[in-house]
């Protein structure tokens, strides 16, 4: 006979709704600091953040592969284990729960699942989007470019591409592979970046990890170059990247590493630190990926002059263009739409009112930099 066992609410209840609750505080906080960026850049981001991000460097960062490996396997092995043990031992005991307790016991779990996941997002990482934007710091006032701003921009995109691609060893007109990385690549940009945010006064703490993720259709796939997980507390990429795509890629995800989530802001901290590298092929990707988004801009504002300047282009860089083209191909797709959207809805809920776009502002910031001459900028900051 089987024996019964009598579930008091209680028990389910009170983890859960603890997890809740912190989840509900969460989202509070999250609006009370949107109305007062000064504190969360002064208590959280050159604060606990900084606390935070030597901890998780200096412990699961010295792991020798992606932690997200370890975590996936971890909870396959979770679920099989759970399913044998169940099917081995049967159901002995038969729980009196009412439908109704049923119901609310699985609203409550996944309640708390969403709880947790929004209180360790924030407190790891995501609190980071309501600090003030780089501008403030930089005493900078980007402005939208008009057709001679773009049109000055996309020139001086020109000329350092065309010298970058130059200044590259044994580079002939074919695209570039990943023979001509440099060795230990991840510490040569992570160097880069921290002497450019020192030059800024940002505080560098840890050692931001940068992994490259297989299999590579697992972001790509999702229009995805690129990803920082707060739960890990590593930068992501696509193994598959072109060698001319992965120094900016991951001078970008580092940059969210150090707590600057801003799409455009990570992508302007990501530009200086590769055109300030001393290895050609960190400046090279640096000054192609600026000419890709200025050379949008263009197209959009003056479809003639774009067509003009790109078959002014060296062969070398036309190449390149074509090879990351042709790679991103292999994995567009309704996947790659859903992936776009998704990135989209997700920022705009985090107070980032042009979603996607967002990306674009890095014109608008390196445009306002280079107009304030910053003094703390120079053209190469590192001998790396």
């Amino acid at each position: 006979m089987e024996k019964e066992k009598e579930v008091k609410p209680i028990l389910i209840w009170k983890p859960k709704v603890f997890w809740i609750g912190l989840g509900v505080l969460t989202i509070l906080l999250r609006y009370l600091f949107e109305w007062n960026p000064y504190m969360v850049e002064s208590i959280y981001s050159r604060g606990i953040f900084q606390g935070i991000r030597f901890a998780l460097d200096y412990t699961l960062g010295l792991l020798p592969f992606p932690l997200v490996y370890l975590i996936a396997a971890a909870l396959i092995l979770s679920l099989v284990f759970k399913i044998v043990k169940r099917i081995k031992k049967g159901k002995k005991i038969k729980e009196k729960i009412s439908w109704q307790m049923r119901i609310l016991k699985g609203v409550l779990s996944l309640g708390a699942f969403f709880g947790a996941i929004i209180f360790f997002f924030y407190f790891l990482w995501g609190f980071n989007y309501q600090r003030l934007p780089i501008e403030n710091q930089l005493k900078i006032k980007p402005e939208p470019l008009d057709i001679t701003g773009i049109r000055k921009e996309l020139n001086i995109a020109f000329q350092m591409v065309e010298a970058a691609r130059k200044d590259i060893p044994g580079a002939s007109n074919a695209p570039l592979d990943s023979y001509f990385l440099p060795k230990g690549l991840e510490s040569k940009i992570r160097d880069n970046l921290e002497k450019v945010l020192k030059s800024m006064g940002y505080p560098v703490p840890g050692r931001v990890r940068a992994r490259k993720l297989s299999p590579s259709g697992l972001l790509m796939r999702f229009a995805v170059s690129g990803i920082y997980s707060p739960f890990t507390g590593e930068a992501y990429i696509p193994a598959n990247l072109t060698a001319m795509e992965i120094p900016f890629s991951m001078a970008h995800e580092m940059a969210h590493g150090f707590g600057f989530t801003e799409e455009g802001t990570a992508n302007f901290l990501s530009y200086l630190t590769c055109i300030s590298a001393k290895n050609p092929v960190i400046r090279y990707s640096g000054c192609l990926e600026y000419f890709n988004y200025i050379s949008f801009e263009m197209a959009r504002a003056s479809p003639q002059e774009h067509k003009d300047i790109i078959k002014k282009l060296p062969q070398g860089v036309i190449a390149d263009r074509i090879a990351i083209f042709q790679n991103w191909a292999h994995y567009r797709g309704w996947l790659m739409e859903i992936g776009q959207q998704v990135n989209d809805l997700y920022l705009k809920s985090q107070g980032v009112k042009e979603g996607v776009k967002s990306y674009n502002r890095l014109i608008v910031l390196a445009a306002a930099w280079r107009g304030a001459a910053h003094p703390a900028f120079k053209p190469r900051l590192t001998d790396q």
